[in-house]
């Protein structure tokens, strides 16, 4: 709508052959066209987090980590440290060996390691 209205005092700069007017416009039109990236930008990043959100909302503590629900089954582990620090849901990755006998799992961002076991 704003594009289209400063597409029409494009043309009319041009016709009135105001140089002057007519760079405004381009500059105008160029941080418009900013304005709509970042808004693009931060609808999507809004829209990243409301679903972090919701599946948050959704999360189980059981056994030294969160679970999902998923279809009659948990989808997991994820880190305690990091959903409870800043609320993201990071997948534990299983270890190769197990860490002094204890853990068997590790956080890859924070590195805290554990030994989840499903919910039962």
């Amino acid at each position: 709508m704003a594009i289209s209205a400063l597409k029409d005092l494009l043309k009319i700069a041009k016709a009135i052959n105001n140089f002057e007017l007519n760079q405004k416009l381009i500059e105008l039109q160029q941080e418009l066209m900013q304005l709509q990236d970042e808004n693009r930008a931060l609808k999507d990043r809004l829209r990243e987090l409301q679903e972090q959100r919701d599946r948050g909302k959704k999360a189980h503590w059981a056994n030294d980590a969160y679970w999902l629900p998923n279809d009659g089954d948990w989808d997991g582990p994820f880190c305690s440290g990091c959903y409870d620090g800043d609320g993201r849901l990071i997948r534990l990755t299983k270890l190769e060996t197990a860490f002094h006998g204890i853990a068997t799992h590790e956080c890859p961002k924070c590195h805290q390691t554990c030994s989840p076991k499903k919910p039962g």
